[in-house]
C-alpha cells in the first residue's frame, strides 16, 4: 500500500522501495530477432502451418524452432503469428505454410520477429538480433 503524505503529495521512501521491488518483478515482452525484408519463397497452402526459414537465418538470428513469430508483410499491410520450422541451410527458403499461405504472395517482402519475455531491469539493455538480407534471402548484415 502507497504511503503519501497528505500535507505536500509526496511519496515516502517506503513506497518507492515498495515501487522499485515491483518495477524489478516485472516481465516485459521485447523483440528478441528480426530478420528484415526476406522475400517469401514460396506459400504452401497444404501444408500443416507455419513458417519454413532457411536455418542459417534461423541460426544468425537466434530464432528456434518451434518459436512463435510475427510476420509482417510489407506489399499488403498483413500481420499475423505462427511458429517456425527449419528448411535447408543456405537455401534461402521462406515460406509459408498451411493458413498462412493465404496471406502472403511468392515475391512479397516480409519482416520475421520474434519476441523474448524478460525481466525489465534486463530488458533496458538487451539488444535484439537483427538479420538483413538481399532480394535472394543472403544475410547481407547482422547488427
Amino acid at each position: 500500500m502507497q504511503e503519501i503524505n497528505k500535507k505536500n503529495s509526496k511519496i515516502t521512501s517506503k513506497t518507492k522501495s515498495s515501487a522499485i521491488g515491483r518495477v524489478n518483478s516485472i516481465y516485459v515482452d521485447i523483440m528478441y530477432a528480426k530478420i528484415h525484408r526476406a522475400v517469401v519463397t514460396d506459400a504452401n497452402l497444404n501444408y500443416v502451418g507455419s513458417i519454413s526459414l532457411d536455418k542459417k537465418l534461423m541460426e544468425k538470428s537466434g530464432i528456434i524452432e518451434g518459436m512463435k513469430v510475427d510476420i509482417v508483410d510489407i506489399n499488403n499491410g498483413e500481420c499475423f503469428s505462427t511458429y517456425v520450422i527449419g528448411a535447408k541451410k543456405n537455401s534461402g527458403i521462406v515460406c509459408l505454410n498451411g493458413a498462412a499461405a493465404r496471406k502472403v504472395q511468392k515475391g512479397d517482402i516480409v519482416i520475421v520477429i520474434a519476441y523474448a519475455s524478460m525481466k525489465l531491469k534486463h530488458a533496458k539493455d538487451f539488444k535484439p538480433n537483427v538479420v538483413f538480407v538481399d532480394s535472394k534471402n543472403n544475410i547481407m548484415e547482422v547488427k
